[in-house]
């Protein structure tokens, strides 16, 4: 989207080449930056739930950089994004585990990474397409409404599935966490 949008950004609002970067790169870090207290939320909290209410910070992030004024509010709207979609991937993971069998798991996730990497590399044909026809500012509102029902669909259609086992406790997850972390072979 920002190999698109960059030259039409840099034109309105007269951000440079390392604006555009920190631009481009905020979603990243929110995205990783939420990653380990991510998979905790999903333990507890199952990839439905989880989904559903990070959705919900991908439709604020949309509609705080459609209504952008300035590089602030670009940058926030981009890394509300990023935080809002981080649960994607790891969610689709999570679900699977929670509602198929061992043998279907791997060719499930073969599936999701195919059709999000196709789906990033034609990405920029629809976005072109929609921009001889809409404003910058109308396909993000767009992708807030689509974003917003998204989350309606995951928090009230899709039905709830749990693990066999209660999750841990807030603290033995901290402490697995910790444990972790201090693990030299990482």
């Amino acid at each position: 989207i920002n190999a698109l949008l960059g030259p039409r950004l840099a034109t309105e609002f007269g951000l440079g080449a390392a604006q555009l970067g920190l631009l481009t790169g905020s979603y990243f870090l929110a995205f990783i930056a939420i990653q380990l207290p991510l998979g905790m939320m999903l333990d507890r909290h199952g990839p439905r739930r989880v989904n559903g209410v990070l959705f919900g910070f991908a439709v604020a992030g949309a509609l705080v950089f459609a209504a952008a004024e300035g590089f602030g509010g670009l940058l926030a709207g981009r890394m509300l994004i990023g935080l809002g979609v981080s649960a994607a991937l790891m969610g689709a993971m999570h679900a699977f585990v929670l509602w198929n069998s061992r043998e279907r798991i791997a060719s499930l996730i073969s599936i999701v990474y195919a059709t999000g990497g196709l789906g990033a590399l034609l990405t920029s044909f629809p976005l072109a397409f929609a921009l001889g026809y809409v404003t910058w500012r109308e396909v993000f509102a767009g992708l807030a409404a689509a974003s917003l029902a998204v989350s309606l669909v995951m928090l009230f259609w899709v039905p709830e599935r749990t693990a066999a086992k209660r999750p841990q406790h807030l603290g033995a997850q901290l402490a697995g966490l910790g444990e972790v972390l201090r693990d030299p072979g990482i």
